[in-house]
């Protein structure tokens, strides 16, 4: 069946959006929704194909709950590539898309670029007159959006294809900045240049692999070529993963040396339409040769980097992931388990400000949680004398799949894999900031302590090139001064300070007395 209108709305709005679902199909307009909240991938996937993919135009209930849902945002990221695919130029995105906002503000709509330019404000609008805007819309309009582009299966070469994380939360504004940087990729190829490169750097554990994973997914219309997924931490092979490659797209390797695999590998990925390239785990001290080698061999390919260091920071567009926004962290957190109670839910705050919004942390003490409730796991988190982290990990491990990447389940050697890395002074400025309160150190602080130290020199000197170590391994964060109310300062997320306290033992007495001494 073809339909006039795809109505895509998150579930908790349903009172709100079926009167104007109503009004549509009064003046006999076929109009596709779905009753149901569906949040795994693959029926997300189905729905879209076989609802959206045979429709003309999408409206959405762009409610502030709407950007909250799974199946919502990959609906209008479909819709939303489609339209754009029709022309590169945009000028009919606003006739294929209709969002209906029903809140006071517009920082909810993402992409801001697009939505926050052309939306209908449907506060005390009625229903019917809201139908009208997009019965009007429809007018010589032509074409589904599956016949635009085409939205059906993903070809995934490489890693692991999984369906995504039910769970997966917030990032929205970070994938939409991830899309309009590597779709200068595709604007570029007309001129014949390429500036598809997008580095996401950011602390082990903080949710680089699974947004680059949701970004795949949900951008996947914009990559008809395929997902080619590549891992790049240390040990692994890059002329292997090249070689299977290869035979994914059917050609003959036997025999073939490892130049001559590279040399038709090239030629095959010249030949197919846009894709992307995932280069995940990109090891911290890498260069630019390195970045080079790994990235899409030809110009129609997008190349998405994920690396815990800032590396070769001056290469492509650098994106800093960071924390999860409060409200996201709590969604996280109580997916499995909701809090009922007052103290329930007390518990749950504290629990989040202890772990940071740390990602991968939230997400192991939901399974905590769900199993040993919020006060419980709250207090063996308070317990300094055992890393309840380890125990969370070790619960999420026993329910079957519950993690939602391959990396490390103990958030532990994920930061001390980090950690070990770091030469004398840039451990020794992480024992410092464990001493100190979360709140950001004064670089002249850290310079003063380094100072009085029994091997001291020039303190600031040693200060900030502890800290340039820390920062390469985001494990810590600088700060820039503004130049009036004080100089730089550095930030160490709470959970590095824990890991270090329970993994590497006390701060030395020599930088506890140097700290004292100031």
């Amino acid at each position: 069946m073809e339909y006039d209108i795809f109505f895509s709305y998150a579930h908790a709005d349903r009172d709100a959006a079926l009167p104007v679902i109503t009004a549509l199909k009064a003046r006999n307009l076929r109009v596709f929704h779905d009753e149901t909240e569906i949040t795994d991938g693959d029926s997300i996937v189905r729905r879209i194909v076989e609802g959206l993919g045979r429709a003309r135009m999408l409206v959405a209930w762009y409610s502030a709950t709407y950007p909250t849902r799974r199946a919502c945002q990959w609906e209008l990221t479909s819709a939303l590539i489609a339209a754009r695919h029709e022309f590169p130029d945009g000028r009919t995105v606003e006739r294929r898309i209709l969002a209906l906002n029903p809140e006071a503000g517009i920082g909810h709509l993402h992409p801001a670029d697009i939505l926050a330019k052309k939306y209908v404000d449907a506060r005390g609008i009625p229903a019917e007159q809201l139908a009208g805007r997009a019965a009007a819309l429809l007018d010589g309009l032509a074409g589904s959006f599956g016949e635009i582009r085409t939205l059906g299966r993903l070809h995934w070469y490489g890693g692991n294809p999984r369906a995504g994380s039910s769970r997966f939360v917030g990032r929205f504004p970070d994938m939409w900045w991830i899309d309009e940087k590597l779709s200068k990729n595709r604007i570029a190829l007309i001129n014949g240049e390429s500036v598809g490169l997008v580095q996401v750097q950011g602390m082990g554990g903080i949710g680089k692999t699974l947004l680059a994973e949701e970004y795949a997914r949900r951008f996947r219309a914009a990559y008809p070529g395929g997902i080619f997924w590549l891992n790049a931490a240390r040990g692994q092979d890059l002329g292997t993963q090249r070689q299977g490659f290869a035979g994914n797209l059917g050609i003959a390797v036997a025999g073939l040396g490892p130049h001559e695999v590279e040399g038709a590998l090239k030629e095959k990925l010249a030949e197919l339409d846009s894709y992307l390239w995932i280069v995940d785990d990109l090891p911290p001290d890498a260069g630019t040769a390195d970045l080079n080698a790994w990235s899409a061999p030809t110009a129609n390919g997008a190349t998405l980097v994920t690396s815990r260091g800032t590396g070769p920071g001056g290469a492509g567009f650098v994106h800093r992931l960071g924390l999860l926004s409060d409200t996201e962290a709590h969604e996280l957190l109580t997916t499995r388990r909701l809090p009922v109670t007052d103290v329930e839910k007390a518990a749950a705050r504290e629990i989040l400000a202890l772990l940071g919004n740390h990602a991968l942390a939230v997400d192991v003490a939901g399974a905590a949680v769900a199993m040993l409730g919020y006060q419980a796991f709250r207090d063996r988190l308070r317990d300094p004398a055992k890393d309840a982290t380890e125990l969370a990990a070790k619960l999420a491990a026993k329910l079957a799949g519950d993690l939602p990447t391959g990396h490390a389940q103990q958030i532990a050697a994920t930061l001390l894999d980090s950690i070990d890395r770091l030469d004398a002074a840039g451990l020794r400025f992480l024992h410092l900031a464990a001493l100190l309160a979360p709140a950001p150190i004064p670089l002249s602080l850290a310079a003063g302590v380094f100072a009085r130290l029994p091997d001291g020199d020039d303190g600031l000197a040693e200060a900030t090139l502890a800290l340039s170590e820390a920062t390469r391994e985001a494990l810590a964060e600088h700060i820039p001064g503004n130049g009036e109310d004080g100089g730089d300062a550095a930030s160490v997320h709470v959970l590095v300070s824990r890991t270090l306290r329970f993994h590497k033992g006390e701060p030395p007495p020599a930088i506890r007395d140097a700290a004292v001494a100031g």
